[in-house]
C-alpha cells in the first residue's frame, strides 16, 4: 500500500489542501492521503487561531467525501515534528510506503528540524509546486524530493483567516460543509458573513 501524508495545522483546511492531496494520490498512485493535523503549534511562530477540536471538526468535515481521504490522528499528542511523526506511522503501517507531501512554500519559508531524518525515514517527499517558490529550494533539500507540478493556487489559510477577520466571504476557497462550520461556530471573526 502506498500512503501519501499531508500533515498541519489546517487554521482552517481550505480547497487548495484538498486539491494538493488528490493531485499527488493521481500523480504518484497513491492509494490513500492521511491528513494528519499536529495538536502542538510549538514549530509554528503564531498560536492557531482556532482550537484542535475545532480544526479537527473541519478536516473532518472536508475530507468524508472522498473515500482517498482519511482522518490520521498520529501527530495529535505529538511533537508537531515530521521526524516524530513519520516513526509512527511506521509502526501504524509496517507494510505501506510512505510519501510526505509538502507545499515548496513550507520548505523554504519553515524552520525545519531534523530534515535529513525525514527523508531517511521515508519513501518518498513530495514537494508541490508554488509561484516564485520552486526556484528557491536548496540543492541538499532538491535532491530528496519529487516535484508535483500544480496550477498556481492563491489561497492559504492565513488568507482565509484574514478575509473571515475583515467579514468578506470564504465560500469557494474552502468547502461548503467548512464554511458553515466556521460561521455557525464564531470562527477567526467576531462578525462573520455568511456568504
Amino acid at each position: 500500500m502506498r500512503l501519501g501524508i499531508l500533515g498541519g495545522t489546517f487554521d482552517p483546511v481550505h480547497c487548495a489542501h484538498l486539491y494538493v492531496g488528490e493531485a499527488a494520490r493521481a500523480a504518484f498512485a497513491l492509494d490513500a492521503v492521511l491528513f494528519a493535523p499536529t495538536g502542538s503549534h510549538r514549530h509554528r511562530r503564531a498560536v492557531p487561531a482556532a482550537p484542535i477540536g475545532d480544526r479537527i471538526a473541519m478536516l473532518r468535515l472536508a475530507i468524508a467525501e472522498n473515500p482517498a481521504f482519511r482522518f490520521e490522528e498520529a501527530d495529535l499528542e505529538g511533537t508537531g515534528y515530521t521526524a516524530d511523526l513519520i516513526p509512527r506511522l511506521r509502526a501504524k503501517y509496517p507494510q505501506a510506503a510512505l510519501h510526505f507531501i509538502a507545499g515548496a512554500d513550507s520548505l523554504v519559508a519553515s524552520p525545519w528540524r531534523r530534515l535529513d531524518e525525514v527523508f531517511a525515514a521515508l519513501d518518498g517527499f513530495i514537494v508541490a509546486t508554488r509561484p516564485g517558490v520552486d526556484a528557491a529550494l536548496p540543492p541538499e533539500i532538491d535532491a530528496h524530493v519529487q516535484r508535483l507540478e500544480i496550477p498556481p493556487l492563491f489561497t492559504s489559510a492565513s488568507s482565509i483567516r484574514a478575509l473571515a477577520r475583515a467579514g468578506k466571504p470564504i465560500r469557494y476557497l474552502v468547502p461548503d460543509a467548512v464554511n458553515a462550520y466556521i460561521h455557525a461556530h464564531r470562527l477567526y471573526a467576531t462578525k462573520v458573513r455568511q456568504a
